[in-house]
């Protein structure tokens, strides 16, 4: 049996807070095999889901590894308008960073679309170890 995602989380180049908006009763935009979708629907590899009209399927996993330097922002986007790891990555899928770097510091920095990866890597119920390799400006 293939294994089910929740809607929520199947278009996967939305934010998670822009998926829960789409597929929301009010907003109705997103149907699994012609029904409207709800936040609780769970999809399978086998289920057309749509966005207004458009097929969609699920995004190919991507994994970059960034030596960050100094001074770019380790989020996806700064309302101060500084240089961010995404900015630097230009890559086509939607990556966000695992973890976070000072601005101040360099080091290796993954960065993925892969949900259940950065789930696994950053939430300490996993106990998972993080290497960590960085220099800091020195003040």
């Amino acid at each position: 049996m293939a294994p089910c995602v929740s809607i929520a989380t199947w278009p996967a180049p939305a934010s998670r807070l822009a998926a829960e908006r789409t597929s929301s009763s009010k907003a109705g935009r997103v149907t699994v095999n012609g029904r409207r979708g709800e936040l609780n629907t769970f999809v399978e590899a086998r289920d057309v889901v749509e966005v207004d009209g458009d097929r969609v399927g699920k995004q190919e996993l991507a994994h970059v590894l960034l030596h960050k330097p100094l001074g770019v922002v380790t989020t996806a986007r700064d309302p101060e308008g500084r240089p961010t790891v995404v900015d630097l990555v230009g890559h086509e899928a939607r990556v966000v960073p695992v973890g976070r770097l000072d601005v101040d510091t360099s080091g290796a920095l993954l960065l993925t679309n892969d949900g259940d990866l950065a789930h696994r890597l950053a939430h300490p119920r996993y106990g998972s170890r993080r290497p960590t390799w960085r220099t800091s400006r020195e003040t």
